[in-house]
């Protein structure tokens, strides 16, 4: 993979975890106004999973970097 492959990789990824956190905020909000969700009949299910979700994409997002970050140290390795 090129320099410039790594670097859209590491991008994408980087992109990927700010996406998420505004996910995770968007549900944070969610679940402190549950008071005003709950007279409305709604309940936290939506908002909960959607964290957990979110939690889970951002762990494979790290482990995308960490090979982008694998591949930079090998190949710096070989040009060595």
């Amino acid at each position: 993979m090129s320099k410039i492959g790594l670097d859209s990789a590491l991008g994408s990824a980087l992109q990927g975890i700010q996406r998420e956190l505004k996910s995770i905020a968007n549900n944070a909000e969610k679940i402190s106004n549950f008071s005003a969700r709950m007279e409305a009949g709604e309940d936290l299910t939506e908002p909960l999973l959607g964290i957990k979700q979110d939690i889970r994409d951002v762990q494979a997002i790290r482990k995308v970097v960490d090979v982008v970050s694998e591949l930079e140290k090998d190949t710096l390795d070989i040009l060595a």
